[in-house]
């Protein structure tokens, strides 16, 4: 039993609805919102955790469905944060410079607590289910937003290299449940309608394609960093779709 949110099994599926018990931390117009997670990944205990993690005024949060530009983002943010460090970068694995809270794969729910200040998290968490302290303590948030169509497309093509040949999902099927359960509008539109705080930078993935410059001097506003003309060229080519490719 979870001592933060009420849970619930959706008969016939692998999936629960997720409510929070105490919701006068979230923006008023989402405090009833119900979201559907998979039960194994997101046990009672885990999600106690996230909702009591240590957020600090200085971290910065990349908050996205998934697919929808959220590597790419966490590359800008971290390097813009730490002065341009492609030494670092190239030589430490994003996931351990900018980690996954939620990651189902390992606890990375502490190694984010320990890790240094200022933190650059990732999360594909909705409203709902954010830690509590995030809308008292503040921290920057950058959401990436895309075409939900685009996103479930590549979701679907990310599925076929992690499964065997012979475990194919069937593609309508994928794309149904993706429809019915992913809450994709549920998770983009609170953001979205919360973008005028100054702590919240609301961006697409369609912005950044078409423009990476702007987009990059304008995260670099949004983050109180400024750098030479030069400097933004070099990182610009180096999140260019060629480079990013090995990520």
């Amino acid at each position: 039993m979870s001592r933060h949110f009420q849970l619930k099994d959706i008969e016939s599926t692998d999936m629960i609805d997720i409510t929070p018990k105490n919701t006068t931390h979230i923006p008023q117009k989402w405090r009833n919102n119900e979201f559907c997670k998979r039960k194994k990944r997101y046990p009672p205990e885990k999600l106690d955790r996230i909702y009591e993690f240590n957020v600090r005024e200085d971290d910065t949060w990349i908050i996205t469905n998934p697919r929808c530009g959220t590597t790419w983002t966490q590359e800008m943010v971290w390097l813009l944060l730490n002065n341009l460090n492609y030494d670092k970068a190239r030589n430490v694995n994003l996931e351990e410079r900018s980690p996954y809270l939620e990651f189902p794969a390992c606890d990375n729910i502490e190694f984010c607590d320990k890790l240094a200040s200022p933190r650059v998290i990732k999360t594909h968490l909705p409203i709902q289910i954010l830690p509590k302290d995030i809308w008292t303590k503040k921290p920057k948030m950058v959401y990436v937003s895309r075409d939900p169509r685009d996103a479930f497309v590549s979701s679907y093509n990310q599925e076929l290299t992690f499964r065997k040949i012979y475990d194919v999902p069937d593609k309508n099927q994928f794309f149904r449940n993706l429809v019915k359960y992913s809450g994709y509008w549920e998770h983009v539109l609170p953001f979205f309608e919360q973008r005028n705080r100054e702590n919240i930078l609301f961006i697409s993935y369609e912005q950044l394609k078409s423009d990476l410059k702007a987009m990059v001097l304008k995260v670099c506003d949004f983050l109180g960093k400024s750098y030479e003309e030069k400097d933004i060229n070099s990182l610009v080519e180096h999140l260019s779709f060629r480079n990013m490719k090995g990520f």
